[in-house]
């Protein structure tokens, strides 16, 4: 009958542990985190206004979200990165990766600093006048990024892991990203 016992209450401490452990576990990988690769990590964090932060989570979407692991707490760690020419742009953290809003206009999500992934840009291209403009933010191992085209790379300005995008170039010689 000790046995019985002795054994009931180990295995009942066992599976506290294991509930413990796993809680723990879930609720701090669920929290917000900027890589420590990202020269965001520095900026100052905010909270996006309640209208602002239903704004944005309408247009990253269920499965953006769940993917960035962004949550009603991203939106209380809040980074603002810059201004484009539609409004400010936000870069909001996940648990496992982030996403670039320019509040009620676009957003982009991806995994920024992950291994093989050294940026992360919200751009868009006015056909009238051709051109680009938008904004990135890239890991600190990146020491110049550039645009290319058919015709040449473009140097994007980058300060403090953010660059910005405002160059002209027809739609379809744009390639893509050179990072250094």
């Amino acid at each position: 009958m000790v046995r019985k016992a002795a054994l009931a209450a180990s295995l009942a401490a066992v599976a506290w542990a294991v509930f413990a452990g796993t809680s723990s576990a879930l609720q701090a990988s669920d929290r917000p985190v900027i890589r420590s690769n990202l020269a965001v990590a520095a900026f100052p964090a905010q909270a996006l206004p309640q209208s602002e932060a239903t704004a944005v989570n309408d247009l990253i979407g269920v499965q953006l979200a769940d993917r960035a692991g962004i949550t009603a707490d991203s939106f209380e760690e809040v980074r603002r990165i810059g201004q484009t020419v539609t409004g400010p742009a936000y870069f909001i953290p996940g648990s496992h990766g982030a996403c670039i809003a320019v509040v009620a206009e676009a957003v982009v999500c991806g995994d920024p600093g992950a291994p093989g992934i050294p940026s992360i840009a919200l751009a868009s291209f006015d056909a009238r006048s051709n051109r680009l403009s938008g904004i990135g933010v890239a890991a600190t191992t990146v020491n110049a990024i550039a645009l290319e085209t058919r015709a040449e790379n473009v140097p994007l300005p980058l300060a403090n892991g953010v660059f910005r995008i405002n160059t002209s170039a027809p739609r379809e010689s744009i390639r893509g990203f050179a990072i250094h």
